[in-house]
């Protein structure tokens, strides 16, 4: 593929070949063999061989003989679990034969990647030290990377006490670690129940944009199968990477030559994060599984005292990384197995090789994965687990109904009748009685007898008058309705997650993160908004009006915890603001619905919190991007053979990323850089799950395409005319006419083309307010040389109603706006802000359009016709006030 587009490009800037086009092209290799070979895209990897014992699996590096290449390995594994205990002696190699040579190999492999190499790799690349070197800090006080982060800005130094930053003298770069298990069969293949690891690294030193790109995120080796080592034995893997930073950091790499230092550079490394999810973080890091006593790693909170549920935060107190260390090392030190079992549950920590790591902070630096935590286990939990959402069985029972026994004189068959009346009775009433017809059926199979003696002991309470307090069955079939008519109608834009029509049912499988994210902070916010925020007033808190009411506050509390939380910018405000949400909802569940048994999720979603302030924005210490290289390694090809396809897929895996670095590093011919920008559209996994529109779009920042634009007389429709007129611009006479325009990483088109991309935001300069628009025409010309872009606009007229059921949501920027539309205007790209969500619905017999900001900064508001906020500052103390109120609110409801 590189090879024809290295010749789609010599063509474009010359008809026919040159001599040497002909001979670069010539040169480039034919099959894979050869273009692993001439390109150099095998990373320096060791093959360790692992001990075959379930028990053991610690790992051996090959030793050498002069210049030889046979690599040599201990024959038995020599690995003692105490220092005064035995050795393991599990045979680790067997014999064989090459050609006339027998030789050792091992039984398993563990094939681990040189972190040097990858570091040498990163600094070989033009623009890539300035970028890493340059990583500066916000002077606003709005953290939009990890950098504007407390821990790197405050509390984290290099050896020598000074900041850990770059300098003229020596480079200094920090990093991330991910570990996770996966089935290599993905789960579509019946009775592959298989699991390898995956231990991979990321430069946080990097600006985000490169960071996750696939060439710059390090594959340390994939963890053989079939099963899970033991939590111990996970250490045995993470030492070669450990012993790498361990070198970075005293006494650092001299590298003989960088890009922009031809005569070397000292680099240091420091691992400062490891990210996973609950699980894998307690497995790295040595902490006890949630089920444990000690179930939190962050804070002294037990099971037996305030357990999951305990929501006095005030009184939390903080583990130390002293504390960590001495238990681990108590752990450590312990002579029999029934010892390290009485240390371990004394504080529920293991020994890690994390620990070797001496400036690694045990008490800050092993995160709470916010993708797994909010959108998986908090979303998913409450809009499933908690309302119901997809019909319960009918085993489950809303009521618990004790009636007197059946009498001795009736008939078996009549108590048979009996017992059926009792479990339709103590079902949800929507599964034992859909629907009128299906209902009476029912009911005319049973006995005259059972149905006379129970209607003699039962009144009966209408649903619509009285809901229980039952957890899990919240949400009615005609919700359910509702919001899967929702689903229908809306219009978001093609980067946004699609999720099931049919939601609720079985047949939609099981959902993804990004598509409970989608359906937590889109979809169902302002379904229920819509079906639950009239004048309950009117009703008892205890009518299902009232609780619904109050359920819609609760749920609000979460979505507004989660928007902010996993906003691309945060603010010290936000910060608390988000806890206070959070708290508001733990209080609000626990007033709800007193028998739900919280999950070690909604506590350490409070502890989020905390690393906000210490990390900044989650999107530098979240798992989505390792759980896409978790994807993309499961689609690379192998044999299907536990203990040969985990060296298979990491080597491919390896490969790939060589060669999509390979177009940037310095050295590389000038006709191949040019190509590096549409190899990565035809080879990011990132821009390839989007769609065809990502690939064919222009950047109205890239100047590169302004000799491109084609230069025939544009033909203007009356009303655009109008437009530029009403604008006070002269239009274009040549240029053309798009479809699609990239903005700020996204692609905006016009209505005729997708009608969620040509949802906007228009912002006009010096405004915080946001208006609601849609895209008509995007015109691009190249007077001068100069790329022009105009793009013309229907603003949504205000709604005027007298009350927006929105407003008490600040943190949701959703809005009821006309359906109606101004007059075509022209704006420039620079006044889009983002996408909007746009929901049409019917009131007061017009047809409205609720819009929700998908702006992922939470930096404006979203209320037709007003303003909330003159600035940034003042918006981000608005939610932090509304935040707190909330949680006072919900306390006050405890109390009463």
């Amino acid at each position: 593929m590189l090879k024809y587009i290295i010749q789609l490009v010599l063509v474009r800037n010359n008809t026919s070949l040159t001599a040497s086009d002909v001979r670069l092209l010539s040169d480039l290799p034919a099959d894979p063999d050869s273009a692993v070979r001439k390109l150099r895209l095998s990373g320096h990897e060791t093959i360790h061989a692992v001990c075959p014992n379930s028990k053991c699996h610690k790992i051996y590096a090959p030793t050498f003989k002069g210049q030889s290449p046979i690599a040599f390995y201990p024959s038995h594994c020599t690995h003692k679990h105490f220092a005064s205990g035995p050795e393991c002696r599990t045979r680790l190699t067997r014999p064989r034969i090459y050609g006339k040579t027998e030789i050792e190999v091992p039984i398993k492999c563990f094939v681990s990647f040189s972190f040097k190499d990858f570091v040498a790799s990163l600094t070989c690349r033009p623009g890539f030290e300035d970028m890493m070197d340059n990583c500066s800090s916000s002077q606003d006080g709005i953290m939009r990377d990890i950098s504007d982060g407390c821990f790197l800005l405050q509390s984290f130094k290099g050896l020598d006490g000074a900041s850990f930053r770059s300098t003229p003298l020596d480079a200094r770069y920090t990093f991330s670690l991910c570990l996770d298990f996966f089935n290599p069969f993905t789960n579509k293949q019946a009775g592959k129940k298989v699991s390898i690891g995956i231990i991979s690294v990321v430069c946080l030193s990097l600006p985000p944009s490169y960071r996750y790109r696939p060439e710059n995120m390090f594959l340390v080796g994939i963890i053989p199968g079939p099963k899970e080592p033991p939590l111990t034995a996970i250490n045995h893997y993470l030492k070669p990477v450990i012993d790498e930073f361990i070198e970075f950091w005293d006494p650092g790499i001299f590298f003989s030559r960088t890009v922009n230092y031809p005569r070397g550079r000292l680099v240091y490394c420091a691992l400062i994060l490891v990210v996973c999810d609950l699980l894998a973080a307690r497995k790295a890091a040595g902490f006890a599984a949630c089920t444990h006593e000690h179930f939190c790693s962050v804070c002294h909170c037990t099971r037996s005292q305030g357990g999951y549920g305990n929501t006095d935060h005030g009184s939390w107190r903080r583990r130390t990384d002293k504390e960590l260390r001495r238990s681990a090392e108590s752990y450590l030190d312990a002579q029999t197995a029934e010892e390290r079992l009485d240390e371990f549950n004394k504080t529920g920590v293991r020994w890690s090789e994390l620990l070797r790591l001496s400036y690694f902070d045990m008490s800050q630096c092993v995160v709470v994965d916010s993708m797994h935590n909010l959108f998986l286990g908090l979303i998913k939990e409450h809009f499933k687990g908690i309302l119901g959402m997809g019909l319960p069985s009918m085993n489950e029972k809303v009521l618990s109904l004790a009636f007197n026994p059946a009498p001795d004189t009736m008939s078996e068959n009549d108590k048979k009748g009996v017992e059926r009346l009792r479990a339709w009775l103590e079902a949800p009433f929507q599964i034992a009685f859909p629907t009128e017809g299906e209902g009476l059926k029912k009911l005319t199979g049973v006995n005259l007898n059972s149905l006379a003696f129970r209607k003699a002991q039962i009144e009966i309470c209408e649903s619509h008058h009285q809901s229980p307090r039952k957890h899990g069955h919240v949400l009615e079939e005609n919700d359910m309705d509702e919001i899967r008519s929702d689903l229908k109608k809306i219009m978001t834009p093609s980067w946004v997650t699609s999720v099931p029509v049919n939601l609720g049912s079985a047949a939609h499988g099981k959902l993804k993160a990004d598509q409970w994210r989608t359906l937590g902070t889109i979809h169902l916010p302002l379904a229920l908004t819509r079906l639950w925020s009239n004048d309950w007033s009117q009703h008892s808190q205890d009518s299902r009006e009232g609780q619904c009411h109050l359920i819609l506050l609760v749920t609000a509390a979460l979505v507004s915890a989660v928007i902010l939380g996993t906003s691309r910018t945060i603010t010290a405000d936000n910060a608390v603001a988000y806890r206070d949400y959070m708290l508001t909802y733990l209080e609000g569940i626990k007033l709800l619905f007193p028998d739900y048994n919280m999950r070690p999720n909604h506590h350490m979603a409070v502890h989020i919190h905390d690393y906000l302030l210490l990390f900044g924005p989650v999107h530098s210490w979240w798992t989505f991007p390792f759980e896409r290289m978790i994807g993309a390694v499961q689609r690379m090809p192998h044999n299907s053979k536990i203990g040969e396809l985990e060296e298979s897929v990491a080597r491919a895996y390896t490969r790939s990323a060589n060669l999509r670095a390979l177009v940037q590093k310095s050295g590389c011919p000038e006709v191949i850089q040019h190509t590096k920008d549409i190899f990565r559209k035809l080879s990011d996994p990132e821009i390839l799950q989007g769609n065809i529109m990502t690939l064919s779009s222009i950047s109205s920042e890239d100047p590169m395409y302004a000799n491109d634009i084609p230069r025939e007389a544009l033909q203007y429709p009356a009303e655009l005319q109008q437009a530029f007129k009403t604008s006070g611009i002269t239009p274009p006479t040549r240029g053309q006419f798009l479809s699609n325009i990239t903005l700020h990483e996204r692609t905006f088109s016009t209505y005729s083309k997708h009608q969620g991309n040509s949802c906007a935001l228009v912002i006009k300069s010096g405004d915080l307010k946001a208006n609601p628009a849609q895209i008509a025409y995007i015109v691009q010309s190249a007077a001068s040389g100069v790329l022009e872009t105009y793009i013309a606009v229907r603003r949504h007229k205000p709604a005027n109603l007298p009350k927006d059921p929105f407003s008490s949501f600040l943190v949701l920027r959703a809005a009821i706006w006309d359906a109606e539309f101004f007059d075509l205007e022209i704006i420039r790209p620079s006044e889009i802000s983002s996408h909007f969500a746009c929901l049409p619905v019917c009131l007061i017999g017009r047809p409205f359009a609720v819009c929700l900001s998908l702006c992922q900064v939470s930096d404006f508001s979203l209320r037709s016709g007003t303003c909330l906020a003159s600035n940034k500052q003042t918006y981000h103390s608005s939610v932090s006030r509304h935040a707190s109120l909330s949680l006072q609110h919900i306390r006050q409801l405890k109390s009463q």
